[in-house]
């Protein structure tokens, strides 16, 4: 077994250091994973189920990093995992309207497609959580507005889907 010694960092691959931005990430460890950065760690790489540092750090609870990570210009449109889902197809798989809000300030894409075509407001339609009927209504109605205001950037035009949807709330919308 070979002793690692600080001259032989600069050899190491970088692919060491995921799994400690991870952990960092996690534990919410903001100052190691600005480090990490600087010494060339890639903040956009997802572990082996998919999730990136962003998401663990958001799971975990620790917004200050998830912000320090934002402010770090990581990509938060970046698919991962076998479908290929976005951390924004995430947080409205969930129905979190804390992190959609945090990622719609930042420009997520809603058109961004998974592996099979789904965008973002197909999963709040889809892949509903437990939450009461008006929350979930309130979540479709607030990426439609977010879309119509254009905080999200717009690169493919609307699916069926998404059209029938806007239908139906639009008529919702004209009461807020």
């Amino acid at each position: 077994m070979k002793l690692i010694y600080e001259t032989d960092m600069d050899v190491l691959p970088w692919t060491f250091m995921s799994r400690n931005v991870h952990d960092a990430c996690i534990e919410g460890r903001t100052n190691d994973i600005e480090q990490m950065y600087r010494e060339g760690a890639d903040l956009n790489d997802s572990d082996e189920f998919g999730n990136t540092p962003l998401w663990l750090a958001y799971i975990s609870g620790h917004l200050d990093t998830v912000f320090a990570l934002l402010e770090l210009n990581i990509d938060i449109n970046r698919r991962t995992g076998s479908i290929l889902a976005s951390d924004f197809h995430r947080a409205c798989g969930w129905a979190d309207e804390v992190f959609i809000d945090i990622l719609c300030n930042y420009n997520a894409n809603i058109n961004l497609t998974d592996r099979f075509g789904k965008t973002p407001l197909i999963y709040a339609i889809e892949y509903r959580t437990s939450l009461s009927e008006t929350t979930e209504e309130d979540l479709i109605c607030l990426l439609i507005i977010e879309r119509s205001k254009g905080k999200i950037s717009k690169q493919k035009k609307s699916t069926t889907i998404q059209l029938k949807v806007y239908q139906r709330t639009s008529q919702m919308t004209s009461f807020y």
